[in-house]
């Protein structure tokens, strides 16, 4: 089934190879579709494949003023000694058409615990700390990788679709040429 996105959307497809590194070797693909107008905010929708394990996975609309990483179910780097870090779609979205701010990519992080030792008359303290790849050796060449990364402008497009371009529809056409 084919399908063309409505006026004022931007569709971005790509298949991104990672194979710098021992410890991942794969290839995601990503397709998003950035809907600069919508009534919500600027949303951002992402789909996440991968092929070796069967992965399809839909990322609903994110809107401007939202943050989000979204783990991605079946895809993880094994790293020796360290543990699974999983892959997670990274979504951040700021701003309005005229001025919006935009890094949406992919990122792998591994959810550690930071138990610390308890001294003498003192309470075990149960830390969870976040250690992402851009931190390890062999990764940080690879994540986080973005397909989208920066400030972008759209102008007035919103207006303009919404028809308060400043035109009251006179054009001087009365339509019997």
């Amino acid at each position: 089934m084919c399908s063309e996105p409505t006026h004022l959307h931007v569709l971005i497809e790509c298949i991104k190879p990672f194979n710098e590194t021992m410890l991942f070797n794969d290839t995601i693909g990503i397709k998003l579709d950035l809907d600069i107008c919508n009534k919500l905010g600027t949303s951002v929708t992402l789909d996440i494949t991968e092929r070796k394990h069967s992965i399809s996975y839909p990322i609903s609309s994110v809107h401007a003023g939202e943050e989000k990483n979204v783990p991605i179910p079946g895809l993880s780097i094994i790293v020796p000694y360290v543990g699974n870090f999983g892959v997670d779609a990274t979504i951040l979205i700021a701003g309005n058409p005229d001025e919006l701010l935009m890094k949406v990519g992919l990122n792998a992080c591994l959810q550690m615990n930071g138990n610390i030792v308890p001294m003498p008359g003192h309470h075990h303290s149960h830390k969870l700390r976040e250690l992402c790849a851009s931190s390890v050796p062999g990764l940080k060449k690879e994540f986080p990788w973005y397909i989208l990364k920066g400030k972008y402008s759209f102008g007035n497009v919103c207006e303009e679709e919404d028809g308060n371009d400043g035109n009251d529809g006179n054009d001087g056409n009365d339509g019997n040429d």
